[in-house]
């Protein structure tokens, strides 16, 4: 039996019904209705296809926020696709232009290793609006043909009308799939034809429609088994609040979010290891110390960072920044191969850049170097900032940072029944709902995260297989 893995992004712009078509595709209900919310960065969702008797695929769903704030987090969130599904509103005009700019922006970022597109599909939502739809099919044919899509087809996630169909074969899944044999001519009705050569090799997802491009299937466990084993973890928190060469000198009410997290991973019988005020050098030994343990006796992993940043760095307290690749790639599975397929958490407690998002006291924030950086795409990470790219985090007396605090509050409320990411959109939610106030001006936040988790992530540990 091969089982196949496959990175499928969900883009499109925000209320096309991105989500609630993941939902009923995965879970068979079309999710929040009146109760809408609005993606924040990426959510996620598997779902497991029985393709023939000896093959099984597991598609991964990256459901991608279609608000313009997350826009320059799509380089990260598209890395390692093997194909897109660019969805419309049937009924909106702007949804349906804007999936050229969508087109585009994925074509720009992310490709095959043969330099050619990812195989990406156009899907119109709301068919049941037949009556109000402005859009003509040849309009769509036309924009289809012109910028490189392999098809169309339309849908109504509502009506849960032509949802799974779309997916599944003899749809979607051929033009990933192709033959084993070799080069299979695969059609379907209203897609053109697409020839796809698949092979084997180890640890490669490629797909395409040259001869070179190959496939390999994935180990370890089955679809079925959705949760990772989390009843012991290791933590490192790295706490820089002294900054000698800033006028300020200190970040104030550091020490409350230390003391919280100190309690919170107490509850979940977490090996705590908290270390105050390293310079770069002293961040990056440290780092390499603990990369190099024997984590065989653990099953997660959690790095927290309390310091200055900004955008995609961390400043030491000697004011020398290190970028935030360098910190999660120590724990790579070539770096650390004892953490190999166990979740890698990292909370960073730092701002990402100078702008005010209109809340406190007191922000983390650092102009924004001229230098960019990517984050790792390998799996089983996950990285939580405490705010949306190129903006200010904030903390005050009593309470500490509003992100950390949101964490231990939430974490120890909701940890004996939901899974991490369940958790981490009502921290958003909670910061969200935070209010500021820095002279006339009043303040808010949204923390953001990068989530390559292939499973859920259960604390206590009645949710984890034994």
């Amino acid at each position: 039996m091969s089982e196949l893995l496959f990175k499928v992004i969900i883009i499109g712009d925000a209320t096309v019904g991105k989500t609630s078509f993941v939902k009923r595709y995965v879970n068979n209900h079309s999710g929040p209705g009146r109760e809408y919310k609005p993606t924040v960065g990426v959510d996620f969702a598997l779902k497991v296809i029985k393709y023939s008797d000896d093959t099984t695929i597991r598609l991964q769903l990256w459901d991608i926020a279609g608000q313009e704030r997350f826009s320059s987090m799509t380089r990260v969130y598209y890395k390692g696709a093997a194909a897109c599904v660019i969805m419309f509103d049937l009924t909106s005009q702007q949804t349906f232009n804007s999936t050229i700019k969508w087109k585009r922006d994925l074509d720009s970022k992310c490709t095959l290793p043969n330099g050619k597109t990812i195989p990406c599909i156009l899907v119109g939502n709301k068919s049941d609006l037949s009556s109000t739809r402005p859009i003509e099919k040849e309009a769509i044919d036309k924009l289809c043909k012109e910028n490189g899509f392999l098809g169309w087809t339309e849908m109504s996630v509502k009506e849960d009308v032509n949802v799974s169909e779309t997916m599944e074969p003899p749809s979607f899944c051929p033009f990933i799939m192709g033959s084993w044999e070799g080069v299979e001519e695969c059609t379907t009705e209203g897609m053109p034809k697409y020839n796809i050569k698949i092979g084997k090799c180890d640890g490669a997802v490629l797909i395409g429609d040259s001869a070179n491009l190959t496939i390999g299937a994935t180990q370890g466990k089955t679809g079925d088994d959705i949760n990772y084993k989390a009843k012991s973890g290791y933590v490192l928190v790295i706490n820089n609040y002294i900054f000698p060469k800033r006028p300020d000198g200190e970040r104030h009410w550091s020490g409350e979010d230390v003391k919280g997290l100190k309690s919170l991973f107490d509850d979940f019988n977490f090996t705590t290891k908290i270390y105050d005020n390293l310079e770069q050098r002293e961040i990056k030994g440290l780092l390499q110390d603990t990369s190099e343990k024997d984590f065989g006796r653990y099953d997660c992993f959690v790095c927290v960072i309390l310091s200055h940043g900004s955008k995609d760095r961390i400043y030491g307290t000697d004011d020398i920044s290190i970028n935030i690749e360098a910190i999660t790639s120590c724990f790579r599975r070539n770096e650390c191969p004892s953490l190999e397929g166990k979740p890698k958490i990292f909370l960073i407690q730092a701002c990402r850049g100078s702008q005010q998002d209109v809340l406190t006291i007191e922000s983390d924030s650092e102009p924004i170097p001229r230098a960019s950086s990517s984050l790792p795409a390998d799996a089983d990470f996950l990285i939580c900032f405490a705010s949306a790219p190129n903006h200010q985090s904030y903390r005050q007396p009593e309470i500490g940072s509003w992100f950390i605090s949101a964490i231990v509050k939430v974490f120890k409320k909701y940890a004996e029944r939901e899974h991490l990411m369940d958790m981490m959109l009502r921290v958003n939610d909670r910061v969200a709902n935070y209010l500021g106030q820095m002279g006339q001006t009043s303040l808010k936040q949204i923390p953001c995260q990068v989530c390559m988790l292939r499973r859920k992530v259960f604390f206590n540990p009645t949710h984890n297989t034994p």
